[in-house]
């Protein structure tokens, strides 16, 4: 019985250490820094079709917007009504429900607070410089969105699922300065 408690108390503190080197590596990304630019999308697209393969989503096209066709399209768009939030919405209950199964809710918690302290001021502050001039929607869509995505490869990684981790796939592409933002009708549209 002691060694099961020994093992368990092991396996919560490499959660806990896999989950401080995430949020070392996330508080160095240059949010949105190539949103509208080549650089960084041959990265973004292999991260992409890994994350299509591991979640089983199919020969999803790959569709590249400039910051304009963004702009366009979700200024007034409630990112709750995107394909991709829905994904990430079932995605997250799933791993809430096996962390419960596992007795590793607190884990998850924890990674769930760390997200606001390590992306979203400073995901915020570039999405305002980037897209205030167009609508408070707006940047709001794009900081929502990139703090799910975070969310998301936190939880998973908190819930000892880094080998399966989809969503640090995800994550990979916003270290590459870039973002999807959606998933719809047979392809993800990146910015």
């Amino acid at each position: 019985m002691e060694e099961i408690k020994e093992k368990e108390q092991q396996s919560g503190s490499e959660r806990e250490t896999r989950t401080l080197e995430l949020i070392q590596k996330v508080s160095k990304f240059n949010w949105f820094e190539n949103v509208g630019e080549e650089k960084g999308r041959l990265e973004a697209e292999q991260a992409l079709k890994a994350f299509l393969i591991q979640n089983k989503l199919g020969n999803e096209k790959i569709e590249w917007i400039s910051r304009g066709e963004f702009v366009s399209s979700y200024a007034d768009a409630s990112i709750s009504k995107t394909g991709l939030h829905e994904f990430i919405r079932k995605r997250y209950q799933t791993v809430v429900n096996e962390a419960k199964e596992k007795g590793h809710v607190t884990d998850v918690a924890k990674a769930v607070d760390a997200v606001t302290d390590s992306v979203f001021h400073a995901a915020f502050d570039k999405a305002f410089e980037l897209f205030s001039d167009s609508s408070e929607e707006l940047v709001k869509y794009v900081v929502e969105l990139t703090v799910y995505i975070a969310l998301m490869a936190y939880a998973q990684d908190a819930e000892g699922l880094s080998g399966e981790n989809s969503f640090a796939q995800l994550a990979a592409v916003l270290e590459q300065g870039h973002l999807p933002v959606n998933i719809a009708d047979g392809t993800i549209y990146v910015l």
